[in-house]
């Protein structure tokens, strides 16, 4: 069983890897170099990851506990706002210093089967369904050619695609405001018949 202590030298782990992503390619590094960089020794990366996958997996864990943290007690009754309240958690933990690694998810380094998984599995995909699959017995949601599933990766990729030009762009748009005028338009034609 791990410790307190192990989760919070992980966590501590994890946040140097996310600041060391924000000036770094860690695709391109080996785990010698990142660990030459956040001064560990090889031994204690493997304590914590079984490869980079898996550590690219794990930085992606730390986006659904901030999500969690944020969106938890904060969700309403409407599903249209609720989608928009868990974005914009997702974009705010994208905004704190860690938009390079949007990149990561895009690049060689990740299985698709991991990919998908970072969404398939996570309290932020699953409530988004939910919120969908409510909305569609409700009969707010008219169109009938998606599933809520495809209708959830939809929201993601719009997410994702806004936070991956942001970032590819460096910054130089209102990624709150970007995210959120696209999703609004996509949840609209989601209601129209």
């Amino acid at each position: 069983m791990k410790t307190k202590k192990y989760n919070i030298k992980k966590e501590n782990l994890l946040q140097s890897i996310i600041n060391l992503a924000s000036t770094n390619d860690l695709l391109s590094m080996s785990v010698r170099d990142i660990c030459k960089q956040l001064n560990i020794s090889i031994g204690s990366y493997y304590y914590y990851f079984k490869d980079k996958s898996d550590m690219f997996v794990k930085i992606f864990s730390t986006i659904e506990d901030y999500i969690f943290d944020e969106c938890d007690n904060k969700l309403t009754q409407d599903w249209k706002e609720n989608i928009i309240i868990i974005m914009k958690a997702f974009c705010e933990y994208n905004k704190r210093g860690a938009p390079k690694i949007i990149f990561i998810a895009q690049g060689p380094a990740m299985a698709k089967s991991e990919y998908i998984l970072l969404y398939k599995e996570k309290y932020s995909f699953n409530t988004i369904k939910h919120q969908i699959d409510n909305a569609m017995v409700k009969g707010d949601i008219k169109i009938k050619d998606m599933t809520s599933e495809e209708i959830t990766y939809t929201i993601f990729s719009i997410a994702r695609g806004n936070i991956l030009e942001w970032a590819r762009t460096e910054c130089t748009f209102d990624i709150d405001k970007r995210i959120n005028n696209s999703i609004e338009i996509f949840i609209k034609g989601l209601c129209v018949s």
